[in-house]
């Protein structure tokens, strides 16, 4: 929305959920504002079922890349976090595990033989 168009509704541009708070708040937001309100040609509006909304196919591709090429330190910070989660759960997790199987194992060829 524009700002001006918002600044000059003051008080009056604000949230609604209606008389019995079943209607989106985004829409009695339009409503306060009295005025039309028409939406960007490059948005595109995916109303079926079977086609997802957002990009699909190279456009997705390119969109993608360039949010990851774009932000690097954001990029950084998502593969430490993954980094650190793997090596105080994960791994630990599996060393466990490793443990437990080699004990069953061992408890199995005690009785074998």
């Amino acid at each position: 929305y524009p700002l001006s168009l918002i600044r000059g509704r003051g008080k009056a541009a604000q949230y609604d959920s209606g008389d019995d708070n079943q209607r989106c708040e985004h829409v009695g937001f339009h409503n306060s504002l009295k005025k039309p309100m028409f939406v960007d040609p490059k948005w595109s509006m995916n109303l079926k079922a079977n086609k997802p909304g957002g990009p699909v196919g190279y456009r997705a591709i390119t969109t993608l890349s360039y949010a990851i090429i774009g932000r690097p330190n954001v990029m950084f910070a998502v593969v430490f976090s993954n980094l650190v989660f793997c090596l105080l759960f994960i791994c630990p997790l599996w060393t466990v595990l490793v443990s437990i199987k080699s004990l069953l194992v061992m408890m199995t060829a005690k009785k074998q033989e």
